[in-house]
C-alpha cells in the first residue's frame, strides 16, 4: 500500500515493455535483495550495472498505457504483486482513463498457485520453482531476458500455454476470473482498505463519507465480485435500491455475489442515497468515470399524469394513504394515533418520504417519536431506502409500506433482470472465450 514504483515490465507474446522509474531516496535492503535494484550516490544500479535510462512515473505510465493500446485487445494484467501502489500512482497522475480503455482486470498471480493444504499464497521464489516444474526447455527460459521480472512473466506465459495445450484452458479461465477483480473496483477496494485500517473518515470521489467505513471484508467482496463504483452508481441511478439489492444477493455457485446482509446492503444504499444523484439519460451515464467528482443534480420535473398516479400506499390498520412522486410529509395525530400526510393536517412532523423514479427514501426529521423501518432505527436527517412490504413504526403506530404494482412496473422488473444478466456478462470478460456457451452462461449465473 505504501510502496513506490521502481520498474514497469510486461510481456505479451512477442512484445515486451520494460522501463525503470526515477526514484527519489534510498531503496530498502529487502527490496534490493528481491529486485537487484539499489541507489548509490543518486544513481540507479541493477546487479552492479548502472541504469542510464529512466523516466518519471507519469511518463512511464503513459508509455505503458500506449504500449497496452498497441496490443489491440482487452487485457487481464497478472503479476506477483499487490496492485495498490500501481493503482495509486495511476490515480495520482490522472492516467486512469487511459488504462481503463485497455485493461479489464487485475490479478495477483500468487493466488493462482495457492498451496493446496495451507491455502497460503506462495512466495515469488516458490512460485518460480513451480512454474519451472515440467518445463523441458530450461535453456530457452534462460535466454528470454536478463531482467528477472520479464523472465518471471515469460515463465507464467509458458505455464498458461501448457495449460492450453493440455486442454485445461476453461478451468484456468474460470479460476482467473474468480480471483481477479475489475480495474476500477481495485481502486474502490484500495480506498475502502485504507479507510478500514485507519478507521477514519475518508474521501471517496472528492466526497467525505461521514458514516462508518464499510468493513475490509465487505470491500473485498464488492471488489472481487467484479463491481466497481461506476457499476454501482449507474445501477442505483437507474434501478434504485432494488437493483443494488438484487445484484448483491444474486447467487453465483450457490453463494451470494456480494452479501445478503441487510445491514451491509443498507449501508451501501444509504451512502448512495445521501449523495446528489445525476439524473441524466442512460446514454449520458456512460460518460461517468469513477474518478469524477459528484455531479450537480438536475431537478426532476414530474408530469401531470405522474402527479395523479400514486406510486405507493401506507396501510394503517386498513386505512390507506396514497404516496405520490416527490416529497410526502408524514406525521402522527397524537389524539387518534393515526398517520397523517402533507395533504391532510399534520400535527407532528416525524418523517418525509421522497420518491424519485423507482427510488423510495424515508428521512427521520427528529420528531418526538422514534422512526423505525422494520427493526432498524433511523438516524436523524439520514435518508433510508424503502422496499415494498416493509413495516414503518412512528412511536407505537405501525404502517405497512406498499409499492404500487402496475404494468409499467412489471416491465421495469423484467428490465432489471435483463440488466443484471448483461451486467454479469460484461463484468466477467475472461469467460467470453469459453467454448461451451451453456457452461459459460452457467458460470456467470
Amino acid at each position: 500500500e505504501h510502496g513506490e514504483l521502481l520498474q514497469v515490465s510486461a510481456t505479451s507474446l512477442d512484445k515486451t515493455f520494460n522501463k525503470y522509474v526515477k526514484h527519489q531516496g534510498q531503496i530498502s535492503t529487502k527490496i534490493a535483495q528481491q529486485t537487484g535494484l539499489e541507489m548509490r550516490d543518486g544513481k540507479l544500479y541493477r546487479d552492479e550495472k548502472i541504469i542510464k535510462k529512466f523516466r518519471s512515473v507519469k511518463s512511464t505510465l503513459r508509455l505503458f498505457s500506449d504500449w497496452l493500446g498497441t496490443l489491440q485487445q482487452p487485457l487481464l494484467l497478472i503479476g506477483s504483486c499487490d496492485w495498490y501502489p500501481f493503482l495509486r500512482e495511476i490515480k495520482e497522475h490522472e492516467v486512469a482513463n487511459m488504462f481503463e480503455n485497455n485493461v479489464k482486470g487485475l490479478c495477483d498471480a500468487r493466488h493462482l498457485f495457492k498451496d493446496g493444504k495451507s491455502k497460503k499464497k506462495l512466495t515469488i521464489q516458490e512460485l518460480s520453482s513451480r512454474l519451472l516444474e515440467g518445463c523441458s526447455n530450461d535453456n530457452e527460459l534462460k535466454k528470454v531476458a536478463d531482467d528477472c521480472s520479464l523472465n518471471w512473466v515469460k515463465k507464467l506465459q509458458l505455464m498458461l500455454d501448457r495449460k492450453v495445450n493440455s486442454g485445461g484452458l476453461k478451468e484456468t479461465l474460470c479460476h482467473i476470473s474468480r480471483i481477479s477483480f475489475n480495474f476500477t473496483s481495485s481502486m474502490l477496494h484500495a480506498e475502502y482498505i485504507m479507510a478500514g485500517e485507519k478507521n477514519l473518515e475518508f474521501e471517496w470521489h472528492n466526497q467525505s463519507l461521514k458514516k462508518a467505513a464499510i468493513s475490509t471484508n465487505t470491500a473485498k467482496q464488492i471488489a472481487y465480485s467484479g463491481l466497481n463504483f461506476k457499476d454501482i452508481w449507474l445501477m442505483y441511478n437507474k434501478w434504485g435500491m432494488a437493483g443494488i439489492r438484487r445484484c448483491f444477493t444474486a447467487k453465483v455457485k450457490k453463494k451470494f455475489r456480494v452479501t445478503n446482509n441487510e445491514k451491509v446492503i443498507c449501508s451501501v444504499i444509504g451512502f448512495l442515497a445521501s449523495q446528489e444523484i445525476n439524473l441524466n439519460t442512460p446514454e449520458e451515464h456512460g460518460t461517468i468515470q469513477p474518478t469524477m467528482a459528484r455531479q450537480i443534480t438536475a431537478p426532476m420535473l414530474l408530469t401531470e399524469a405522474q402527479l395523479q398516479n400514486p406510486v405507493a400506499t401506507l396501510n394503517v390498520n386498513g386505512e390507506i394513504h396514497k404516496i405520490y412522486p416527490g416529497e410526502n410529509m408524514i406525521g402522527r395525530n397524537p389524539s387518534t394515533c393515526s398517520i397523517l400526510l402533507q395533504n391532510e393536517k399534520v400535527c407532528n412532523e416525524h418523517a418525509v418520504l421522497k420518491v424519485t423514479g423507482d427510488e423510495h427514501l424515508i428521512t427521520d426529521l427528529g420528531g418526538p417519536n422514534t422512526v423505525r423501518v422494520g427493526k432498524v432505527k433511523l438516524k436523524e436527517k439520514t435518508p433510508f431506502p424503502l422496499v415494498g412490504g416493509e413495516l414503518l413504526m412512528f412511536g407505537d403506530v405501525c404502517a405497512k409500506y406498499i409499492i404500487c404494482t402496475r404494468g409499467e412496473h412489471e416491465a421495469t422488473c423484467s428490465s432489471v433482470q435483463s440488466l443484471l444478466r448483461d451486467d454479469l456478462l460484461c463484468l466477467c470478460p475472461f469467460l467470453h472465450n469459453m467454448e461451451n456457451p451453456t457452461e459459460c452462461a452457467s458460470a456467470r449465473m
